[in-house]
């Protein structure tokens, strides 16, 4: 969190011809605040200094501590710098370099900077670097930003490469690395896990009570196990470790099925921690192969023949549950919430199918209470008030073209900063093109150092052509994804007249298709339920006890 701050004076009108400017300062734990340029007294001196020799006013000032990869307007205090900006207490923006603002986490991610300054410039403000003044909206100048984004992001990406190899190296040299926090269960103490007593206890009776049950009597499950622990008012991991950025979302002393499970599966316990566990920073990049991983020994907790006994029975317990499984199709999968926050998910009962609140498995989910009181719908009869809701809506409201175009606009109207950011994708990509034109031109009458330049050029070129276009898909595919189309409209406008002409029965499908493209939407309290779709024909509530409904 922002660690340095400075406090904002209050804006006041500013002088005839001189622009308000607000400073904005950052650096991260891995710049070693208050090094070099990196420190925010010299940053904030330089942008004091820029703003008098270019006679800007200065109102505000503001200093994070903490990561560029985030947007400026995300972070604790180039909120309020942003802020100042939007509600007018500020034309400008004055930054000591680009990578203060931005500092992309990937490879395009550097299409931001230009966006944001675009979408600044459409309101009056601008943006300043000590280094390049202000930063301009010609394609030359947003070209320039674009690159100087996209070098911070080079520059932090080969920061965490250089890491990540020291890291391995430790590693491969059998020392635990970039635990953070290390397992519950151990403590980390100069270089080395070691085991702590008390968690250990608890591991071992998870292990034991999952793979034997309590004194021997049979397997426990999961959901046993966590309502176990929760009444006999063991400290969970959580509060082993308290956060104070994390919010308590249940009683001390309750534990849940998911917590259980992922102490179950972790092979630490057993003696080996694995480093690499994920693929790219933050593990973005989904779970990396085992035999990629680095295994380094540490402190064992739970036998290897006891960890090795609880991954039979979880595969036991999994293959019991396929076994069990339904091939029936529900309807509103994916739709109907529980007024609890949760998710209602299809279950059998009886041979009935139901939706039910997906809380088992997160054991006394609530503060108030000791779990959601929620009884599960009879399938059928959900289903059968979701359809008429919807049908009701394609066949009975007027002006159901309007509604739907209307619904159409609001969508587009949020997917504009996509558009945008395409607009520039495509203009980089014809100047590009021009500049690819133009090269190959002169390499045919180049020769020597001069075509080994321009072939360097070429390269170059190309690669930047290739990554625009690329972009460009992945922007189109972004923005078509999300669209209600006019083929859309028109099927649902065609299914009506069908419906009311008499030559059309919805199947399962049909009615999937249009509860999906209307985006409807179902929240269960007790025996009612309330109905939703993006028509604009307002928030339907049923009562499902009064519902005269036969199934059969």
């Amino acid at each position: 969190m922002s660690n340095d701050k400075v406090t904002n004076r209050t804006a006041e009108p500013a002088v005839s011809g001189i622009k308000r400017a607000a400073i904005y300062a950052r650096v991260s734990t891995d710049e070693q605040a208050g090094d070099g340029h990196y420190s925010l007294s010299t940053q904030l001196e330089a942008c004091r200094k820029y703003a008098e020799q270019n006679r800007l006013e200065v109102v505000g000032e503001s200093a994070d501590d903490f990561t560029g990869a985030v947007p400026i307007e995300q972070r604790p205090e180039g909120r309020k710098a942003y802020a100042m900006l939007a509600s007018g207490e500020a034309d400008v923006l004055i930054a000591y370099r680009i990578d203060r603002i931005v500092r992309p986490p990937e490879e395009g991610d550097e299409w931001d900077m230009p966006i944001l300054i675009r979408g600044l410039a459409k309101l009056g403000k601008e943006i300043h670097t000590v280094n390049r003044g202000k930063l301009g909206t010609s394609f030359a100048e947003l070209l320039i930003a674009m690159l100087d984004a996209r070098k911070a992001g080079e520059e932090r990406r080969e920061i965490i490469e250089r890491t990540n190899r020291g890291k391995r190296a430790k590693a491969r040299a059998g020392k635990p690395v970039g635990v953070g926090n290390p397992p519950y269960g151990y403590k980390y103490s100069e270089g080395q896990f070691l085991t702590v007593k008390s968690e250990a206890k608890v591991i071992q009776n998870i292990y034991r009570w999952y793979a034997f049950g309590e004194n021997r009597k049979g397997p426990m499950t999961g959901y046993a196990i966590a309502k176990r622990l929760s009444e006999m008012g063991v400290p969970t991991p959580a509060e082993s470790r308290p956060n104070e950025n994390r919010k308590r979302k249940r009683q001390t002393g309750i534990w849940n099925e998911e917590t259980v499970h992922n102490i179950l599966k972790n092979e630490t316990y057993s003696g080996l921690w694995h480093y690499g566990k994920r693929i790219g920073q933050y593990g973005v990049g989904g779970a990396r192969p085992k035999e990629e991983q680095i295994v380094v020994n540490v402190p064992t907790i739970v036998s290897r023949e006891l960890w090795q006994a609880a991954q039979d029975q979880r595969k036991r317990n999994v293959k019991l549950s396929l076994r069990h499984a339904t091939p029936r199709r529900y309807l509103l999968r994916g739709m109907a919430e529980c007024n609890c926050g949760l998710a209602l998910i299809g279950t059998l009962n009886n041979g009935y199918p139901y939706y039910g609140c997906n809380s088992k498995g997160r054991y006394f989910a609530g503060i108030e209470k000791p779990r959601c009181e929620q009884r599960p719908v009879r399938g059928e009869l959900l289903e059968y008030v979701a359809w008429d809701f919807i049908f009701d809506a394609m066949t009975n409201v007027k002006d159901l073209k309007k509604k739907l175009k209307e619904a159409q606009r609001l969508e587009q109207e949020a997917k504009q900063p996509a558009r945008d950011e395409l607009a520039l994708v495509l203009e980089y990509i014809k100047e590009t093109e021009s500049e690819i034109d133009e090269i190959a031109l002169a390499l045919r009458k180049a020769k020597g150092r001069v075509a080994d330049s321009l072939e360097r050029q070429q390269t170059d070129v190309n690669a930047r052509h290739t990554r625009f276009c690329r972009r460009r898909e992945e922007l189109q595919a972004e923005i078509d994804a999300r669209e209600l189309t006019d083929g859309e409209i028109e099927n649902t406008l065609q299914f009506q007249r069908d419906v009311a002409a008499g030559l059309r029965k919805p199947t399962w499908d049909d009615r999937r298709y249009y509860l999906e493209m209307l985006h409807f939407k179902v929240v269960v309290t007790g025996r009612k339920a309330k109905l939703s779709c993006r028509l604009r024909v307002g928030v339907k509530e049923v009562d499902l006890s009064k519902i005269d409904f036969i199934i059969l």
